[in-house]
């Protein structure tokens, strides 16, 4: 197939801060294709391919050969609108995307940071991301067909989300930080969360929330891989904020939070299935004691154990 193809006639720009995604649905447009799903199987690409594999970049990176072909752009180029491994799969979004109105407003293109879903955040404009139409009240995807509109007509460009003071960038500029040193600021949080290689900040930090989730919302609340990509923007920020004030007030607000937990939430026998979930991306095994039940104290010595060691501690994750 690769000997065949040819680069297309027009050749958008590529950005420097753009997303995979972004880039496909602009070449897509720019050369009249009727949806970017004709793109993908042109260059041999699949939707999962797209969205979720960005992070395996060593072997994502033969798979973009086509569409080097077909853009007119190098390995290179193309290889930097994806993630290493640094972020794990399960952050990154599946069809679904993030906006900033006021970054769209100077240039609309998908920025690739605002696919990371601790990314609530545009670090720039201090405004949070918007993940569905004002209008229409659906999920922004790349399913439009104009990059500032949504399918209902409406411009994203006019959309007003609501500003945030700089504190609650703090998780934003964590993980944007490991591409944009310049927006690193004073360290609010414990150093763990400056120090520590990004995959296991994020881990931690996905943990931490999950466990907040539970014990706040009991058994109702299903927490995993499978849930995360389906939370909402505002929600994941508002959950970020109260992790904050917790971490903040620390050692005591670790154990105060720890101590809060009803563990009979966490056993739910008409939900078996979802119990090894209520720890990810974590295995159970770190937080069962001798007699084969979830032990709060395990918990505890679990969090100040990574917040201690970082990355000399290498705990096992859900497989």
């Amino acid at each position: 197939m690769m000997n065949i193809l040819s680069a297309l006639p027009r050749r958008p720009r590529l950005f420097n801060d753009e997303s995979l995604a972004s880039y496909i649905y602009r070449l897509a447009i720019a050369n009249s294709f009727e949806t970017t799903i004709s793109l993908y199987r042109l260059a041999n690409l699949t939707e999962n391919t797209v969205f979720t594999r960005t992070n395996h970049s060593q072997n994502f990176n033969k798979s973009l050969r086509p569409l080097c072909i077909l853009s007119g752009k190098s390995e290179t180029q193309l290889s930097s609108t994806i993630y290493n491994d640094d972020i794990p799969e399960y952050v990154l979004p599946i069809r679904k995307t993030k906006i900033c109105p006021k970054c769209f407003a100077d240039n609309p293109y998908g920025r690739k940071d605002w696919d990371i879903l601790l990314n609530t955040i545009c670090p720039v404009h201090q405004c949070l991301l918007l993940d569905h139409c004002p209008e229409c009240k659906i999920l922004i995807s790349w399913y439009r067909k104009s990059m500032d509109k949504c399918r209902c007509g409406f411009n994203f460009c006019r959309a007003i989300t609501p500003t945030v003071n700089k504190e609650e960038t703090i998780f934003s500029v964590i993980v944007c930080d490991k591409y944009h040193p310049s927006l690193f600021q004073n360290q609010l949080l414990p150093g763990f969360f400056y120090t520590s290689s990004l995959s296991i900040i994020i881990d931690f930090i996905i943990f931490l929330i999950g466990q907040h989730i539970n014990h706040s919302f009991g058994n109702k609340n299903l927490w995993g891989k499978g849930s995360l990509r389906g939370i909402r923007n505002s929600i994941i920020h508002t959950h970020l904020m109260e992790l904050c004030d917790i971490l903040k007030s620390l050692p005591h607000g670790i154990w105060e939070w720890t101590c809060s937990i009803n563990m009979n939430l966490y056993y739910d026998k008409q939900r078996i299935s979802d119990f090894h979930y209520r720890f990810f991306p974590y295995d159970i095994s770190h937080f069962i004691n001798d007699k084969g039940k979830i032990d709060i104290n395990n918990i505890e010595r679990f969090i100040y154990k990574m917040l201690i060691e970082g990355d000399r501690f290498s705990p096992i994750t859900y497989t």
